[in-house]
């Protein structure tokens, strides 16, 4: 069995993580195996008629703890994916996600890619203020953090944002969606498509 990529995809509830994942498997002409799992069921629903051109695995799972090493193990062998991507939300632990996905049993059949957190703009600073803890530890170890919905906000604010995800990530990209529900303006920027492989 050869290591299949596991991309992270975070956020709180309705930030738009479901409609990044399902832009993403409608821009890419995958030819890989596809398990999507998802941890929380937003408002955005997959196609099924979709999902069966392409040879994508829909899987949920009410909450990480379902995540352990065994039944990652049964999908991985059922199914023998080339990809797996994972939508959770940031209230859920993701430093214990990421060490079942590292753990010693999963480490030879698995790569973490990328670590993806989609922030809603409109909330943030009630989350940062309220919420620290639960958004924290996602935000700190995200390569990529796509800041959506803003062109609900000021320019200014948005600034403020940039500069304020800066200091909390010294290492992620950070990228900007002005377009209301538009994450194509997002894949198409080449800095994504080479971070969403």
């Amino acid at each position: 069995m050869a290591k299949c990529t596991v991309d992270l995809i975070t956020g709180f509830l309705d930030a738009g993580k479901s409609s990044l994942i399902k832009s993403i498997l409608n821009k890419k002409n995958y030819r890989e195996e596809i398990i999507v799992i998802q941890c929380e069921n937003g408002k955005e629903i997959f196609d099924l008629g979709f999902i069966n051109k392409k040879r994508i695995t829909i899987k949920d799972f009410s909450i990480n703890y379902e995540m352990n090493v065994e039944r990652i193990l049964r999908l991985l062998r059922f199914y023998d994916p080339d990809r797996i991507i994972i939508e959770c939300s940031v209230g859920k632990d993701i430093n214990n996600l990421l060490e079942v996905l590292n753990s010693r049993e999963l480490k030879p059949y698995l790569r973490i890619g990328n670590i993806t957190n989609v922030i809603d703009v409109t909330t943030l600073n009630i989350l940062l203020k309220n919420m620290s803890t639960a958004i924290l530890p996602s935000l700190q170890v995200s390569n990529l953090i796509i800041l959506n919905k803003c062109n609900k906000i000021s320019e200014k604010l948005v600034d403020e944002h940039i500069v304020t995800i800066e200091t909390l990530n010294l290492h992620g990209h950070i990228i900007v969606n002005r377009s209301k529900n538009d994450m194509e303006n997002i894949l198409d920027n080449g800095l994504v498509n080479r971070l969403l492989g």
